[in-house]
Order: structure tokens, then sequence, then C-alpha cells
């Protein structure tokens, strides 16, 4: 009897399983998206003739008749620059349509076709860049989420070189003009500002602008406290940018995408790393590093938490200098010392400055026999990011030291200081 139960138990899970795998379900199949409604009969230019950009009068609403427009995405949310907005292009223009939606680009990525049924929307600016969305408060606001369907519909899969344009190539100060704004543009051979080059395009805490000049002309790079790449470092020299060209009042703005929208060109060749300088417990002792401090209330350590060097925030004078071993390099011509360092800044830069000396001797400390570096450093972060590139060819020696110093002259709170590395690159 036993035996007969047994047998009976393994039978019904075998069917079991056995019925189950027959009813596995069937894997969907992806079907590219066609689109199937009314013809397209207007274009991004005919919704801007809608409205007059900073006038008095209330946003056009289109309420009547079919008003569909054949585009392409131009735009990403997948860096974190752009947030809760849409931009799209055709023949005639560019325009962004905010939506009330994070990770649009999962559904709508760059080079994606689309209908747009404008019927309901609204158009009218926002300091002077045009925008089409829900009417919100007497303004453009942004479309609801389960809305989107209502006026959105896929046509294809996404191919940008399908579209009826091309990028569009900002050459010069007369390619900065409306008509150009919220497309996708490419700047080449463009420069970010010495006081941005090392820097990260934007720290936590808030958006950060950089200016970026081509051909005698300007643009600023703004880039969001919450974009993904927002700690990479603006590069020295000559780059390729590509983004959203947006209009803010009178200054045009470039809304990068990703950091792949950053193309270091071919001209520029990549910094070789000669040489990094870290620190641990023993940089004061064995590791050569030396502190000049005639403060007796405040010094540099170093502080395990952060293996960096630290200075104290400090409420009174002090000229505390953090000084190293001497350095030995084959050449100086074409190299740069770049510091890895943090600390929000409180008061002027020429309290924290780095200088050299070629005539340093241990135990013998003489103010005359260090000199600053002109430009010095002007990147401060509440991150750990490297500093403005510091020129070491004005040593004009292979051998040399360098100092970190923390001069408060006047007796004002000043914020703590980590430094991290010091990095040497030709």
């Amino acid at each position: 009897m036993k035996n007969y139960t047994l047998h009976l138990i393994i039978f019904c899970i075998a069917a079991l399983i056995f019925s189950s795998c027959q009813n596995k379900w069937d894997e969907p199949v992806f079907e590219t998206p066609v689109y199937s409604g009314k013809k397209a009969n207007k274009t991004i230019a005919d919704i801007k003739a809608l409205h007059t950009i900073n006038s008095n009068l209330l946003d056009s609403i289109m309420l009547k008749g079919n008003f569909i427009v054949e585009a392409w995405v131009v735009s990403s949310d997948e860096g974190g620059n752009i947030y809760k907005s849409l931009y799209v292009q055709d023949a005639t223009g560019g325009l962004e349509i905010p939506i009330n939606k994070t990770g649009i680009y999962t559904q709508y990525p760059v080079g994606q076709k689309v209908f747009i049924n404008c019927k309901g929307l609204v158009v009218g600016d926002y300091h002077n860049q045009y925008r089409m969305g829900w009417i919100y408060q007497g303004a453009v606001g942004q479309i609801h989420s389960a809305f989107i369907d209502n006026h959105f519909s896929k046509d294809g899969l996404p191919d940008l070189s399908k579209a009826p344009f091309e990028v569009t190539k900002i050459q010069s100060v007369a390619d900065l003009n409306p008509d150009n704004q919220s497309k996708l543009v490419i700047i080449r051979d463009c420069e970010f500002d010495a006081a941005s080059v090392g820097r990260q395009l934007s720290g936590n805490d808030v958006t950060t602008e950089h200016t970026v000049t081509f051909n005698g002309a300007t643009v600023v790079v703004r880039t969001s406290n919450y974009a993904k790449f927002r700690s990479t470092t603006c590069p020295e020299g000559k780059v390729t940018l590509q983004g959203i060209l947006s209009l803010y009042n009178s200054t045009y703005q470039l809304l990068l995408r990703t950091k792949d929208d950053i193309i270091i060109q071919n001209d520029t060749p990549e910094e070789e790393l000669l040489k990094t300088m870290t620190f641990d417990a023993n940089s004061l002792t064995s590791g050569g590093w030396t502190i000049h401090d005639p403060s007796s209330s405040t010094k540099w350590t170093y502080q395990n938490s952060e293996t960096a060097m630290f200075h104290p925030p400090t409420y009174t004078t002090c000229d505390d200098w953090l000084i190293s071993p001497e350095i030995s390099l084959p050449a100086v011509e074409g190299v740069s010392l770049y510091l890895e360092h943090r600390m929000t800044i409180q008061n002027a830069p020429d309290f924290f400055q780095v200088y050299y000396s070629t005539t340093h001797v241990d135990g013998r400390f003489n103010e005359a026999e260090w000199h600053a570096f002109s430009p010095n450093l002007t990147n401060f972060q509440s991150n750990y990011s490297l500093s403005n590139a510091l020129d070491l060819s004005v040593i004009q020696n292979n051998n040399f030291r360098i100092a970190i110093r923390f001069n408060n002259k006047t007796g004002v709170s000043t914020d703590r200081w980590y430094i991290k590395s010091i990095q040497l690159k030709k």
C-alpha cells in the first residue's frame, strides 16, 4: 500500500511538470511600429507661427481640425542633463515639448520618427524659447505621462539618417539664431575657457555653466547637477561638441545629452600621465613631504578616511605650506601639473595656491625661493576633481619641488581642503 501511494505521488508530480511545460507562455514577438493615422499636414514652422515670442498674448491653443506634424526625436534624457522634455525636429526647425515623465529615451530614443497630434496642445515660449505642451496657469506646462499616446505615434525603428535634415553645423555667431534653437547641432574646433579646463562639467549641488569659444563666437555649455556625466572634466584643446541648442533670453546654451557628445579631436593629442603622487600615513615622514606652518593652531595632516592630506577650516590668520619631496623629470616642456582635490571655496582663490622652487632645501624655509604658478588654481569643487592645468614649463629646471599653500590672510572663515593626489601629464 505504501509503494502504491508513493508511485501515485510521483505520477502526479510528473504530470504536473509535463502540464506546466505544455502550457508555457510564448514570448512576445516584437513588431515594428507602423503609423496608420492621418497624414501629416503641418510642420514645426507652422506650430511656431501660431505664437509671437515674448508677446503679451495668451498662448495659441490648437482646438479645431487636424494638426498633424511628422518629426524625429533628437534629444535623450538618458544622461540626466535633459529632464522631462522631448526635443523633436523636422526640415523646418526644432521644438521643445515638456512631458511629465522620466526615462523618455526608452520609449522615444534619438532617431525615432513620430507623428504628433497637436490638437488640444498649446504653443508659447519660456524666456524666448518655443515650447508646446498642455496649458498650465496661463503658460505651457508638461503633458501628463498618461496621455503621451494621445499625441505621439511612433513609425518605424529609430534611424536619424532617414530624417530629411542633417545635424546643424554651428560655425559662427551668425548660426546662433532663433531658427536653430531646439535643434540637434554640432560645433567643431571649439575650446573651453582656460578657467574651465580641468574642472567638472557640474558638481552635485547646482547646475554649472562653462563658456566655449569657436571662430569668434561663444556658447554656454549648461550641465545639470543631476547629469550622470557631471563629473566629466572640461578638456583642454580643441574639441567637437554635440547637443541641443537652447535659448534663454539672449543667451544660447548647449545641452549635452550624454558624455559621448564631447568628442576629443584627433589633432588634440591625449595627455600622457607621467607621474602620480599620492599620500599615506608615512607621507610626512619617510615619504619626504614636509610642512612649514608658523601658526601653531593649524597644520597639514594626513587623513586616513580620505587617503588625502587635509587642512582643517580656519577662523584666524594662518600661512601653512605642504612641501613635496624633490621631483625629477626628463623635461618639463609641455608638462602640466594637476591637483586632485576638493573644497567648497568660501573666500578668495588666492588663499589657496600652488608654488614651485628649484632651490628649497629641507629644514630651511625661505619664502623668496618659492614662486606661484600663473595662472594658479581656479577649480574648487565639493567633490574630488582635477584642477586646471598648471604649466611646468615656467620652471625651466628638471628638478624641483612644489608647495601647496593654505594662506588665510585676513582671519575670515575658510573651508577645509583635501589633497588626494598630484598628477603630472604631458
